[in-house]
């Protein structure tokens, strides 16, 4: 996904999105190591009680957010 780079879009979380998001994590004071993240993209990504999405800013990864249902 390719837009301006004053434009945020946001889009479902992709396998190829573990380094950003897990270096993110890091920036906030919950370090994981990309392989982990990639794990819990996987596992979050195939529950349908869960969400996991990035903010784009161009093609970079400038933020994510996991998100769940509970009932």
């Amino acid at each position: 996904m390719t837009a301006s780079p004053h434009t945020i879009a946001v889009r479902p979380i992709e396998p190829a999105d573990a380094d950003a998001a897990a270096r993110l994590s890091g920036v906030l004071g919950y370090p994981a190591e990309t392989a982990a993240m990639a794990a819990r993209i996987a596992r979050l990504s195939a529950s349908r009680d869960h969400g996991v999405f990035v903010a784009c800013a161009g093609d970079d990864v400038i933020g994510w957010i996991h998100v769940s249902a509970v009932e």
